[in-house]
């Protein structure tokens, strides 16, 4: 039996590499919006791609809650969009504080820092007190924190949460009743 052996013959064909464009285009991250070394129209360009996705998850999650006619987004949110530009909240310091003479006349104050990386970005001391839907000690403490928390996310975000099409005010900050 004879196998009968086919030679492949390619023709090598001539390539030309064009040397790429120089671009003067600075890809930057969500997280460099907050980095004063970038240019301000880029970062606008990606804060309003930032905003974008910031809406979607908010209508998406209901962390907005509408108080006369407008939308104010909850410390939630607010996260959120601290999350998407690698943003943490620390709590430096609650501390209790007296109201009055009576042992039930009492209240928090905290201080939350908003960091990117070891940066502090942004500072926010902010009280509760007690009233008639928080009556115990933990609920004030944790309140206390969420508005300074909302607080100092606004601060210093609240340029993209206005570009989201939100109000600039933390929905913990506002009286539900105004």
């Amino acid at each position: 039996m004879a196998v009968k052996k086919t030679e492949l013959i390619q023709e090598e064909e001539e390539v030309t590499i064009l040397p790429e464009e120089p671009t003067n285009a600075i890809t930057i991250r969500d997280s460099d919006i907050l980095n004063p070394e970038y240019d301000f129209d880029d970062k606008i360009g990606v804060a309003t791609t930032v905003a974008t996705s910031l809406k979607k998850v908010i209508q998406s999650q209901n962390l907005a809650i509408n108080i006369q006619g407008n939308d104010y987004v909850t410390a939630e949110g607010w996260e959120t969009l601290g999350t998407m530009l690698g943003c943490t909240p620390y709590v430096e310091s609650v501390e209790e504080i007296q109201l009055g003479e009576k042992r039930h006349q009492f209240g928090y104050v905290a201080t939350v820092s908003i960091r990117q990386g070891e940066r502090i970005i942004s500072r926010a001391s902010a009280m509760a007190e007690r009233n008639n839907n928080q009556k115990e000690r933990p609920a004030v403490y944790s309140m206390a924190q969420t508005r300074a928390l909302g607080k100092a996310y606004r601060m210093a975000l609240s340029w993209i949460m206005k570009m989201a099409g939100y109000q600039p005010t933390p929905a913990e900050e506002m009286k539900k009743g105004e």
